[in-house]
């Protein structure tokens, strides 16, 4: 390694270092403010459909001929949803597509579907459905991180938001940031390549200088090879002393650049304010204090919560309150308590902070917010608001200072807060009045309501027994509906204003069918909804579709109805009509002494309980008339584990082989699997009845040698009530004891091979003297160690040792030896070695994994583990860890390390590797060097 590489390296670093500082760190955040304040012209169409998933089955009418289909999610990770989309072409026909839909957070993705037609989707997993179309009353640019590495610096590129902060695209730009202190600075992308690579590389070509020594003969030990001394620890050493230097410097500019920043901040004789928030995903941040930002800018991350608390001076305190979404304004809290919400993801808008005490006459505290789409709003003080009120703007981040009372601010004070009413929706058919009534079981005719109103009950248990509805104010165009009533079936269609139902007899409404009539009726589509009992709100039904239930004696409760111009986009929702089905779940169990029981069906027990009897086998069907599919299931069966899946009456298990089932799993298939859901349980020995399962997830026992005895199977229609389901109460299994770790240790050298020898004294006795302590010291801390020799033996170190930890099944590779510099008594330490690739030295038994990088990288992490605490626990000079091609380092097949505990060559040295405490210090300390690794790994 030469010098000149060296210098030129370690000036790059300090050329990253300095390039960042002299950004004002003050400003940095300026320029970014202005960036993400940048609001933009919208140049094309940004609309989008925003979608809320809850895993149901969903339909969305885009346009007048294009309807998208949601099925379900693709896996249990839930980042992909399964769905179907249905166009008609300009002759009429129908063409329907499946694709899949990314969950890409806070971004809107492009789909293309056929030809040049696409659709813009944003959507985001939630407990409830939602959806809406939304177009961006403007667009904001921003930058967000896309690289972000330890050493505080960070790639960004520009993106485009919408008012909701809403990725609607994202720009081929970029900008490099890097922080300090706390600040954002931005700098060049040489810069930022020149920062990274050179931190990386120096480290690297540091740790090669100062470990470069000759290149070893293969047939020398390694004491031997070291016997000469090396040309270049000269030049190590100067380098070592330039680094020093260098380091020293950049540590200088560092704390001088910080002091100055802290020097700008601090405030003679001002209180300490103290602050954390609550960070959508991330949970309380750390301590924020004196002006510094606690939150995030640029992930489009909400602050939900905000703890505040004055340090550092008595009679001095601080209240605060937040205005929290769809709450408002909360109450005063004071010192350190908890202001906002946790766990019920709301944002927060606007926050209020204020000075309380005797001594709050002689400050002021201000703080300003960071704003979604507004970025860095304007410093207020003593109370008023911080935020936004109104526009449905997350908080994303905090900043608070105090100054002695009459102190400027410190920053821009204005457009601090900022009010207004959210914007209210438009009708959607313009001129168009939708008027519509429902007669309510013991309540009566209901007051008129308008397009979109809610007319009936929700949650008194009432039933609608007919309703009315009309249209005024565009000629051309009427409406006609018809009501499913209880015993009657579907009544004949009413025109406008008519009566459609029974109302005072007592009969309940359960759907109804409406559609537009006349002229003007192919400018407008109408879209109804039904609230029904159990079921809440259904779908919407649009132009003469159904819209409720049948079958299921459940009563309608409430009516929604809409007319919007055509091809408005429209958000149906799940299914608006539900027909109730006949579908039966049939089976039967193989008992232990009894045989086939008769079937059980729809949630019957099949099987015994409390008699001790082993179910062996399984046979499930199906019955619908509705809905196409079948079910599928298999059996955990005693010593043959999983069965393969059957379905449809097959026979899932044993007979005749005194075999027992020990869980079970069964699914739905086709139709089925989309309108219903399968539930089990099972009774389980010693647990008895376990808790309920559901669509193929596992029920009753694995690894623990209990019978299954009975068990209970029923469908349940999605939407309906259903069992709770809790996998850990549903099925039990036995964890299995944690294999353990496996060390070959090899005591260096041998026999003939004694190794280096001073003051009458081998080094191979050493090294078997240490290793049995080792090896006590290892097993118990919980390892199975294995020895390459437990005598006074030879064994050749080309490829001997190496073949012998191959094939022991170890999962690492330790050498022990001792060290020695005969012509440099004063030469001492403790160094660890790892393997280094010499096209030089080929292997002879180890092709395959010499210069692997997994072992590589496993080989110097356990040396960088072991060297670590052999320094920590003895206090030896330390030599460091260092790269060769040791044979048992390039033979040997796992991760391994080759150590020298010490210098035989230096008489204090050796005084203390050939005492019995020495020992064992070094044998703890590397016991817990090979800790640390396996805990890190």
């Amino acid at each position: 390694m030469k010098m000149k590489k060296m210098a030129a390296l370690l000036s790059a670093v300090m050329l990253g270092v300095n390039v960042a500082l002299p950004i004002p760190v003050a400003l940095a955040s300026e320029v970014d403010t202005v960036l993400s304040e940048q609001l933009i012209e919208n140049t094309e169409d940004l609309s989008y459909e925003s979608i809320q998933y809850d895993g149901t089955v969903q339909t969305i009418s885009l346009a007048e001929n294009l309807e998208l289909q949601l099925l379900n999610w693709k896996d249990e990770l839930k980042e992909v949803i399964v769905a179907t989309v249905t166009s008609k072409n300009a002759e009429g026909t129908l063409s329907t597509k499946e694709i899949e839909l990314k969950i890409q957070d806070k971004e809107v993705v492009e789909y293309k579907i056929d030809g040049d037609q696409t659709i813009h989707l944003a959507i985001e997993e939630a407990v409830t459905f939602e959806t809406k179309t939304n177009t961006p009353e403007f667009t904001v640019e921003e930058f967000v991180s896309i690289e972000q590495n330890e050493n505080d610096t960070s790639k960004e590129q520009a993106v485009i938001l919408d008012d909701q902060g809403i990725i609607l695209k994202r720009e081929e730009r970029y900008q490099f940031i890097k922080i300090v202190e706390n600040e954002r600075a931005i700098i060049t992308e040489e810069e930022y390549i020149s920062i990274n690579n050179t931190e990386e590389e120096t480290e690297e070509i540091i740790e090669e200088v100062e470990d470069e020594i000759e290149e070893p003969n293969e047939d020398q030990e390694i004491d031997v090879e070291k016997e000469e001394a090396d040309p270049e620890k000269t030049e190590t050493s100067v380098i070592e002393e330039d680094k020093v230097d260098t380091e020293v410097q950049e540590e200088t500019t560092i704390n001088s650049s910080m002091a100055i920043l802290e020097s700008a901040r601090a405030i003679p004789n001002a209180p300490n304010v103290v602050y954390s928030t609550h960070i959508e995903k991330y949970g309380w941040s750390l301590d924020a204090e004196n002006g510094e930002y606690s939150g995030t800018q640029g992930e489009a991350k909400r602050l939900e919560s905000i703890k505040i608390q004055i340090k550092g001076i008595k009679n001095l305190g601080i209240a605060y309150s937040t205005h929290i979404e769809k709450k408002g304004w909360t109450n005063f809290v004071a010192d350190g308590q908890m202001s906002g919400t946790v766990g019920e993801a709301k944002r927060l808008e606007a926050v209020k902070v204020q000075l309380t005490g005797t001594q709050a006459k002689n400050y002021d505290v201000y703080y300003r917010v960071h704003a979604q789409s507004y970025g860095w709003l304007g410093w207020t003080k003593n109370g008023e608001p911080s935020g936004t009120e109104g526009h449905a703007k997350r908080l994303e981040a905090i900043e608070i200072m105090i100054v002695e009372k009459g102190s400027n601010a410190p920053g821009s004070t204005t457009n601090s807060f900022v009010k207004g009413d959210a914007a209210k929706p438009s009708t959607p058919a313009k001129d168009l009045e939708l008027s519509y009534s429902s007669f309510v079981n013991g309540l009566g005719w209901q007051k008129p309501v308008t397009n979109g109103a809610f007319t009936g009950t929700e949650g008194v248990k009432k039933s609608l027994e007919a309703i009315r509805i009309g249209i005024e104010n565009v000629s051309g165009l009427n409406v006609r509906y018809s009501s499913h009533m209880q015993g009657y079936g579907w009544m004949d269609w009413v025109n406008g204003a008519g009566i459609s139902g029974l109302p005072s007899q007592n009969k309940r409404l359960e759907a109804v069918k409406i559609e537009l009539t006349g002229v003007n009726a192919k400018k407008y589509d109408i879209y109804y909804r039904v609230h029904v009992e159990k079921f809440g709100w259904l779908g919407w039904a649009k132009n003469g579709q159904s819209a409720g239930s049948e079958g299921y004696g459940y009563h309608a409760e409430a009516l929604e109805v809409k007319v919007v111009a055509k091809n408005s986009s429209f958000n149906r929702g799940g299914a608006a009509f539900k027909m109730k089905d006949s579908a039966s779940i049939i089976y039967s169990t193989h008992i232990e002494k009894v045989g086939w029981s008769a079937d059980s069906k729809d949630g019957k027990m099949s099987g015994t309980q409390e008699r001790s009897l082993r179910m062996e086998a399984l046979k499930v069907s199906l019955k619908t008339n509705q809905y196409s599919g079948g079910v599928t299931y298999k059996t955990h069966v005693e010593k043959n584990g999983w069965m393969n899946e059957v379905s449809n009456g097959a026979i899932s298990g044993t007979t005749g082989q005194a075999k027992r089932v020990e869980a079970i799993q069964l699914n739905l298939t086709g139709e089925m699997a989309q309108h219903y859901d399968i539930y089990y349980r099972s009774y389980a020995q010693t647990y008895g009845w376990l808790g309920w399962a559901k669509n193929g997830m596992s029920s009753g026992t694995e690894g623990m040698g209990k019978r299954l005895e009975g068990l209970e199977i029923k469908l349940v229609e999605k939407g309906l009530p259903a069992p709770a389901v809790i996998a850990t109460k549903a099925f039990k299994k036995a964890e299995p004891a944690p294999k353990k770790k496996v060390i070959f240790l090899d005591p260096g050298h041998g026999g003939a091979d004694g190794g280096t020898s001073h003051g009458g004294y081998d080094e191979k006795d050493i090294n078997l003297q240490l290793s049995f302590i080792v090896k006590t010291d290892l097993e118990k801390a919980g390892y199975t160690v294995i020895m390459s020799r437990t005598s006074d033996i030879f064994i050749d170190h080309k490829v001997g040792r190496s073949e012998m930890a191959n094939k022991s099944g170890a999962d690492i590779f330790i050498s022990l030896h001792q060290n020695s510099m005969p012509f440099n008594s004063n030469v001492n330490g403790i160094e660890t070695f790892y393997y280094e690739y010499d096209p030089n030295w080929q292997p002879e038994i180890n092709g395959a994994m010499h210069n692997d990088p997994t072992r590589v990288k496993e080989s110097g992490n356990l040396a960088h583990s072991v060297q670590n605490s052999l320094i920590s626990a003895t206090g030896a000079y330390n030599r460091k860890v260092q790269r060769e091609t040791f044979a048992v380092l390039r033979e040997t097949a796992i991760p391994a390390i080759l150590v020298e505990f010490g210098f035989m060559s230096n008489p204090t040295e050796l005084n203390k590797l050939k005492t019995d405490s020495y020992q064992r210090l070094l044998s703890k300390a590397l016991t817990n060097g090979v800790n640390t690794y396996f805990k890190n790994k």
